[in-house]
């Protein structure tokens, strides 16, 4: 892997069971171990080999259609979920906020999380003790941090958990559609810092969003995920037009 890449997938395949866990017959068992042969299993292509790479400092986005591969791809950049084939590289810490809860324990508290998320990512206790108050302060539920986090709400957690991501600084941050959760003005004030922290050449960042224009607000290039497969990557305002026509074509 080069040296100024970030992120690079090479021909990335991951394949999850549809439905509940297949259970193979009895015959199905039989046949497999006399004759050697595997059965089939009802599995779907979450992504189709897959490449790209993204450089250090960059800023891309990702769009496509629900279930079309792209939280799968953050997913596996954060090593949540690893590919069937094909390889995942990364250099440098990665922090990011793709599910509700990610990291967090429901029993314990707002405080005990942050310290809980940040060794998870990998950080020592002395240096979230360093910013817990930033954490705390942008996320603004300081009244809330000694209450076990299942008395949280699920905006206050996303809130919780974006404000962790943010202040770790960490070379690759995953921001996922969950932003999408809190209030209005918590999203605004998230755009803002993500304009500026984005701006900042030492930051990679992998943002997907169903709104376009957020995508179009803070990201250098897009990747257009369809059906597992890149079907498009290109300067932002080009790639999303076309994507927007295209989602208005299947509309009709």
């Amino acid at each position: 892997m080069r040296l100024k890449v970030a992120v690079q997938f090479s021909q990335v395949t991951k394949k999850f069971y549809r439905g509940k866990r297949y259970q193979p017959s009895l015959v199905e068992w039989l046949d497999a171990l006399f004759t050697g042969k595997s059965f089939d299993k009802p599995k779907f292509k979450a992504l189709d080999r897959v490449s790209f790479e993204i450089k250090k400092g960059q800023v891309l986005g990702f769009v496509g259609s629900n279930g079309a591969g792209k939280s799968t791809i953050l997913k596996l950049v954060m090593k949540i979920t690893y590919p069937n084939s094909g390889e995942v590289e990364t250099q440098g810490s990665i922090a990011g906020l793709l599910e509700l809860g990610t990291g967090f324990h429901g029993n314990l508290t707002g405080r005990e999380n942050v310290y809980l998320y940040g060794s998870i990512l990998g950080f020592s206790r002395a240096r979230v003790r360093e910013i817990y108050d930033d954490i705390v302060e942008f996320a603004g539920v300081e009244e809330s941090m000694e209450s076990p986090l299942k008395q949280f709400s699920s905006g206050m957690v996303a809130r919780l958990g974006f404000a962790v991501a943010i202040h770790l600084n960490p070379d690759i941050l995953v921001i996922d559609e969950v932003l999408a959760v809190g209030d209005m003005s918590f999203q605004e004030k998230c755009m803002r810092f993500m304009k500026d922290y984005c701006r900042d050449p030492k930051h990679t960042v992998l943002f997907v969003s169903h709104n376009v224009e957020n995508v179009k607000m803070i990201c250098d290039e897009v990747i257009w995920i369809e059906q597992g497969r890149v079907k498009k990557r290109g300067k932002t305002k080009t790639v999303v037009e076309e994507y927007i026509k295209f989602q208005r074509k299947r509309e009709v």
